[in-house]
């Protein structure tokens, strides 16, 4: 027997969710492959029209599948596009911050790369919402909500704000909301933990480095340079008389002369 009923649950990534019969009955499961194949893909809200057969467990599924009038948060989106209020709004947190960002790499603060690779991550997070976007409305194959985060706390999560608030794309799912706030914490905490552990090594370097030129300059400089040990020469052997020592015995008078020259 048809029935009507609501989508009240859907997993994209995995092509399943669950419809809430308007008449109050138990929730039933659905596939995506029970929804019409030329057709957009499901969406949270979606009117439904169904009929309910038992799987090969004995479970209850919904089959034939089709749509009835389009779903409330398709319309609040489309409705929603024009307005720039919160694109400008997303702007203000995203652009300050990129801004901080390039203001610290230019006062060497941070290295120029960690700007870059921001700001590179940003412009492709903002082109995969949109091809995202574009999907969904064509009812085509999705990019993973995981790759969105991932993208996110990689650093592009300055880029996939504003394309949220531009595009107003997954705006309304509250689970991905609470994910994408946890990665854009997730990221702050590791960019501060990276650029501290960073700015200790460098103190630790520089630190080592002046007490290492300090010791030099405080050595005594008969320890800087390698000590030299003359080489001594060999005394002479005793029963020989080396030339300098029969002068000098040649030059003193004998005792015998000294005795007649005192008598005198």
């Amino acid at each position: 027997m048809p029935q009507q009923g609501r989508l009240t649950e859907w997993n994209d990534e995995r092509g399943f969710g669950f419809i809430t019969p308007l008449d109050g009955s138990r929730k039933v499961f659905v596939h995506v492959s029970q929804f019409p194949g030329d057709r957009r893909r499901p969406e949270v809200l979606d009117l439904l029209g169904f009929s309910v057969q038992p799987d090969e467990r004995g479970r209850l599924r919904a089959s034939d599948v089709q749509f009835l009038v389009p779903t409330r948060a398709r319309h609040s989106e489309n409705h929603e596009i024009a307005d720039p209020a919160r694109a400008r709004n997303a702007l203000l947190v995203s652009g300050p911050f990129l801004l901080l960002l390039a203001a610290l790499a230019l006062l060497s603060v941070l290295p120029p790369e960690v700007f870059v690779a921001y700001l590179t991550l940003s412009v492709i997070s903002f082109a995969v919402y949109a091809l995202d976007k574009a999907a969904s409305q064509r009812g085509a194959s999705r990019t993973p909500e995981s790759t969105l985060h991932l993208l996110a706390l990689a650093g592009g999560w300055p880029g996939a704000l504003y394309a949220q608030q531009a595009l107003r794309h997954k705006t309304i799912k509250q689970p991905f909301r609470r994910i994408f706030w946890g990665t854009v914490a997730g990221n702050c905490v590791l960019l501060g933990v990276r650029e501290l552990s960073t700015g200790r090594m460098t103190a630790a370097s520089e630190s080592h480095g002046a007490a290492g030129s300090q010791k030099i300059v405080s050595q005594p400089p008969f320890e800087q340079a390698p000590r030299f040990v003359p080489l001594l020469r060999r005394p002479a052997r005793s029963g020989r008389t080396t030339s300098a020592t029969w002068h000098r015995h040649r030059a003193l008078p004998s005792p015998r002369s000294r005795t007649s020259h005192n008598a005198l």
